[in-house]
């Protein structure tokens, strides 16, 4: 197979905007989450996208000029900057909640529940990053090419996750 190295950088930007759902699945059963509203899903645009992008940039920047500063704890710099990333590709989500009932979405409450739950966060992350979940491919072939919605459920996040 030949690549078309003449494609434009921004087609890949392009699909990885377009929004796609993530169904969330046990850490442990690597079962699907759902309650009696149905499944805990989370819409996601790709990592790929412009301002996944562009947030990649601003925190790669924050990090260089903070490398001077002994009083920065770089582990948690890091986790921090992935929570805000994924959630600044968040764009919503359903019958995501915990013990005192369902978590309304926002980006505030995105970052809480990445930065809370790492095992949501590793889904995300794993969801984010896969191309696939997006769009059609190179051969114009697409895991949702069935559908005609831009859903995408992923079972790159099928398998048990360890941790938190």
């Amino acid at each position: 197979m030949k690549l078309d190295t003449t494609a434009p950088a921004a087609q890949v930007s392009d699909v990885a905007e377009r929004p796609a759902v993530l169904i969330l699945r046990d850490p442990y059963t690597g079962e699907r989450l759902s309650d009696k509203e149905g499944a805990v899903t989370i819409t996601l645009i790709g990592a790929q996208s412009r301002s996944g992008r562009e947030n990649r940039r601003r925190a790669y920047n924050r990090r260089m000029r903070n490398v001077a500063d002994q009083h920065v704890d770089a582990a948690d710099e890091a986790e921090r900057d992935s929570a805000q990333m994924l959630a600044s590709l968040t764009r919503g989500w359903t019958n995501v909640g915990d013990a005192t009932g369902p978590i309304p979405f926002s980006y505030d409450a995105a970052v809480k529940v990445y930065t809370d739950l790492p095992w949501i966060r590793m889904q995300v992350d794993a969801f984010v990053s896969n191309l696939a979940n997006f769009g059609e491919g190179l051969l114009g072939n697409s895991p949702s090419s069935s559908s005609p919605t831009p859903t995408t459920t992923s079972d790159s996040a099928s398998a048990p996750a360890t941790g938190g």
